[in-house]
């Protein structure tokens, strides 16, 4: 009998050879596409948001040029009413929202009274016991000890902190983090609401935010937290007789704004910002950019429902 010949396994290796070398290269073709997507994805949602952010610095920037041309035209004076209601318009293809505050009509945690810092607290919820300690903290954080007695006893009464007060006036409303018994949760809550530019121990009722405007004048908290979600300044009647005439004061300028900017782009990228800027007096720079942060959307829905849509040129 003739020997059986060993071609037909040897074709069979070699068959298996291949089919493994195709699959090898077709799992290297897929894991370099793969990679490549989320490259050119990654590079597109930075090139994105890049771009987005830009067009909320440069809308910002349009904003307070608004407010420079305002100051040069107004008499007597007699400045237009800044209190935060939303202009909307378009910028290179991004719808743009843009509200401008006046920080007359916040609290200024440098001038206010502890009493008004307690009813602020209340009106947005706080317990009565605890918003009386807060203010407390507050006015301690801020002011210097009149006695080495008192220094000493306010370092050791903070008890959620490694550190006593400050001792020194704000230079933000972000401090507000170093304040006893100050939960993260309540600094969000307050931070839209509080200023250290106004440099008014009261608030002008015509320019509060809503939401503040209800907490001073005795509203319900779920209305007020309703109003500080969905701002918009003629939600209240600012003639309403429950503001206390002792936390109002009206005619004051210090010259001080925040520009809040939303943008939303057709691509779905959005950016959110907020600069504090002070309108400079005769002999002073134009203006001076106090702070600049992120802040919290208050536009997002109608924004995202206008992107792309016919919208007047900002």
């Amino acid at each position: 009998m003739a020997p059986r010949s060993p071609r037909p396994a040897r074709r069979g290796f070699a068959l298996l050879v291949v089919i493994w070398g195709v699959g090898v290269v077709t799992l290297l073709i897929v894991s370099f596409m793969t990679t490549a997507r989320s490259r050119l994805q990654a590079a597109f949602n930075g090139a994105g948001a890049t771009q987005t952010q830009l067009l909320a610095e440069a809308a910002s920037n349009l904003a307070i040029m608004t407010l420079l041309s305002e100051q040069s035209s107004s008499i007597a004076n007699q400045h237009p009413l800044h209190d935060g209601a939303p202009s909307f318009c378009s910028l290179a293809g991004a719808a743009v929202a843009v509200a401008i505050e006046d920080e007359e009509g916040k609290v200024d945690l440098n001038a206010a009274s502890e009493h008004l810092l307690k009813a602020m607290m209340i009106g947005f919820g706080v317990e009565s016991r605890d918003a009386d300690a807060i203010a407390h903290a507050i006015v301690e954080f801020r002011e210097q000890p009149s006695n080495e007695v008192e220094a000493s006893a306010s370092s050791s009464s903070y008890s959620d902190r490694p550190f006593g007060p400050k001792r020194a006036p704000f230079q933000t409303a972000l401090e507000l983090d170093q304040v006893d018994r100050m939960e993260p949760a309540l600094l969000r809550r307050l931070l839209p609401f509080v200023t250290v530019h106004s440099r008014s121990p009261s608030v002008d009722p015509k320019l509060a935010p809503p939401a503040l405007f209800a907490a001073l004048a005795g509203y319900r908290p779920d209305i007020v937290l309703d109003l500080a979600a969905r701002p918009d300044p003629r939600a209240v009647d600012r003639r309403d007789p429950r503001f206390p005439a002792e936390f109002a004061q009206e005619g004051a300028h210090a010259g001080a704004y925040l520009v809040h900017v939303e943008v939303a782009q057709p691509s779905g990228h959005t950016s959110v910002g907020e600069t504090l800027v002070r309108i400079g007096a005769a002999g002073a720079e134009p203006f001076t950019i106090l702070e600049m942060r992120r802040g919290e959307s208050r536009e997002r829905a109608r924004l995202r429902a206008m992107a792309g849509r016919g919208l007047p040129p900002c």
